[in-house]
């Protein structure tokens, strides 16, 4: 029973099985690939704006602005919602009001040459922050900078 078994395993293996046809396979690859180059449609990032950041340490020069920078303060209560809206010693109830404040502010062709400057209490939700971009952007303000993040002390209020 042993010489069955070892002239079974000299024996060349008969051709039954099935050959695999690469080329079709490769063909089904290439076309589910260019399926998907075809439909794909890269997402459209919301909220595309630039913002000049100066490096952290150092001064702009003074020549190169020609108004002072808006100044917009933004409050947290502890849970990060938005406490208030400051545009310079004026606070204000809404995102829209700071909107038309600005756009007031900015009008007769002024909006390229005025810098806005957001400071934000630390604590604050993202969400408001790009609340604060999106109304000086449509009040026409180009040039957003972000000043320091603040915490006030406990025993302030902003």
């Amino acid at each position: 029973m042993s010489r069955a078994n070892s002239s079974r395993r000299n024996r060349p293996e008969s051709d039954d099985r099935p050959e695999i046809a690469m080329t079709p396979m490769i063909d089904v690859v290439f076309q589910l690939l260019i399926f998907f180059l075809m439909t794909f449609k890269p997402i459209v990032f919301e909220g595309q704006f630039t913002i000049n950041m100066a490096p952290a340490g150092s001064a702009v020069p003074t020549e190169s602005l020609t108004l002072p920078p808006l100044v917009v303060q933004l409050a947290a209560d502890d849970e990060g919602n938005l406490a208030g809206i400051a545009l310079g010693n004026t606070a204000l109830p809404s995102f829209d009001h700071l909107r038309r404040d600005v756009a007031m502010l900015v009008s007769g062709g002024l909006a390229e040459e005025v810098e806005a400057e957001i400071r934000a209490d630390a604590r604050l939700k993202y969400e408001h922050i790009v609340g604060a971009v999106n109304a000086l952007t449509r009040a026409g303000v180009t040039k957003v900078n972000f000043g320091p993040a603040f915490t006030p002390s406990a025993g302030s209020q902003q």
